[in-house]
């Protein structure tokens, strides 16, 4: 049961990754308010373009599932060298 489950993470990361790589992103959906960023975002660099800035969140986020993808695979891979 527990395999099965963090086999089930491990495809619907791949799934999210196939979601994220499909949607279309693009420098003309971006624009930055009075203080140069995104809306709704917090500034990371203030020299940024809204769509760099929009760039490296998604990196940073992509990231983040990489990792917690990494940590999947090496609890599949201790349940199954039990």
């Amino acid at each position: 049961m527990l395999l099965e489950g963090n086999v089930k993470i491990l495809s619907a990361i791949n799934e999210l990754r196939e979601a994220i790589s499909s949607c279309e992103f693009h420098p003309r959906d971006y624009w930055s308010n009075h203080q140069g960023h995104i809306i709704g975002t917090i500034p990371t660099d203030p020299h940024l373009d809204p769509f760099q800035e929009a760039l490296e969140e998604r990196r940073k986020h992509l990231n983040n599932i990489g990792d917690f993808e990494q940590y999947i695979e090496k609890h599949i891979e201790h349940i199954v060298t039990q």
